[in-house]
């Protein structure tokens, strides 16, 4: 799956004028909080009830290779329209498989009325890290959501457009507290009612200690330059607040920086413990995630496998991304055995960092 999909296609519709960004997802809801993971579906699951089903059952039939599946995605115009083009051009419809490939991820992150339709603003991760924004618009044709082209020359529409190939995108160091995650703990989370899930649900988090930030050539940055209403973990976490009382609504804590105010001993004991500076040179960024929200962020999370962790976001100047991956496993329960001091038990991890949080002002 993915928005390389969206992207591509763009380069060759602008220019014929005309731009199509396909994403996919299977339903959505009034009060859906964004940004959300797109669901996989089959052509058995297709319809066009809602604009999310419609973009999932249009890059489907791309990916399976079926062109009249895909056209009755489209507008009846549009998909005269995007024939007639291909015609012109001398250009295989077929073409269009092409523009798909295994291993992209895709998100919706806004959704909103558009003139006489619905417009999606979607991320795309390609496979190889390259990252994509951009919007669909939807309408309604005989009581069906259908996509339409009518709107690719509006100069709204080219605001939403973003490259972020995967060489520009700063690198950064991660690591994650505990790194070895309570299965159990998230099963008996998931089949809780969400009014059963009581403050120990919301307080429970995984500290992220964020550093080694460095451009596309490797020269060291700052943290203090990232955007911390833009970070997000897998694409979708978004940070906890460090205040428990709502009064400090910053997302992260920065070392070295006066802006906020890092816990003096416990943090310094805990960051000897950890040896943080052995990984880490320059300013730090400590964020706190849900920890239900992360283990759930995961594709399938199931007990005693690994994982690839991300957290990404831009820089303040809202062009430069930024993305850093580590690794997590999850546990049947509390961890034994050996391990290092990075790889404490979760359960007497989870207490400190939020015994910690408890503490924080």
């Amino acid at each position: 799956m993915k928005n390389h999909f969206s992207i591509c296609f763009l380069c060759f519709l602008l220019f014929f004028c005309t731009l199509i960004f396909l994403n996919v997802n299977i339903s959505w809801s009034a009060d859906e909080t964004y940004p959300v993971k797109v669901n996989v579906i089959t052509k058995n699951q297709a319809d066009y009830e809602t604009p999310e089903n419609t973009l999932a059952a249009g890059f489907f039939a791309l990916m399976y290779n079926d062109l009249d599946w895909y056209y009755e995605t489209l507008t009846e115009e549009s998909a005269i329209e995007d024939k007639a083009m291909f015609e012109k051009a001398g250009i295989e419809l077929s073409e269009n498989f092409k523009l798909i490939n295994p291993g992209d991820q895709l998100f919706i992150l806004d959704k909103k009325p558009y003139k006489n339709g619905i417009l999606i603003y979607n991320k795309g991760i390609t496979s190889e890290g390259t990252i994509y924004t951009g919007p669909n618009v939807f309408v309604l044709e005989n009581g069906l959501w259908k996509e339409t082209f009518d709107y690719a020359s509006d100069e709204e529409i080219h605001e939403y457009f973003d490259v972020a190939p995967s060489e520009e995108i700063f690198n950064v160091e991660i690591r994650l507290f505990p790194n070895h995650w309570n299965y159990q703990w998230y099963q008996k989370m998931l089949n809780k009612k969400p009014k059963q899930h009581g403050l120990d649900f919301k307080k429970v988090s995984v500290l992220c200690v964020l550093g080694n930030l460095k451009d596309s050539d490797g020269n060291l940055r700052g943290v203090e330059e990232i955007d911390p209403e833009t970070v997000v973990l897998n694409y979708v976490v978004k940070p906890l607040p460090w205040n428990k009382r709502q009064k400090n609504k910053s997302a992260v804590l920065i070392k070295n920086s006066d802006s906020n105010r890092i816990p003096g001993k416990s943090f310094k004991k805990w960051e000897q413990q950890h040896q943080i500076q052995q990984y880490f040179k320059g300013s730090l960024m400590l964020i706190r995630f849900n920890k239900f929200e992360t283990i759930s962020s995961l594709d399938n999370p199931d007990d005693e496998k690994t994982y690839t962790v991300s957290v990404s976001g831009k820089l303040r100047d809202n062009e430069t991304h930024f993305r850093g991956e580590t690794q997590i496993t999850l546990i049947p329960h509390g961890f034994q055995g050996k391990q290092d001091k990075s790889s404490r038990s979760p359960a007497v991890e989870d207490l400190f960092i939020d015994h910690w949080w408890d503490q924080t002002e």
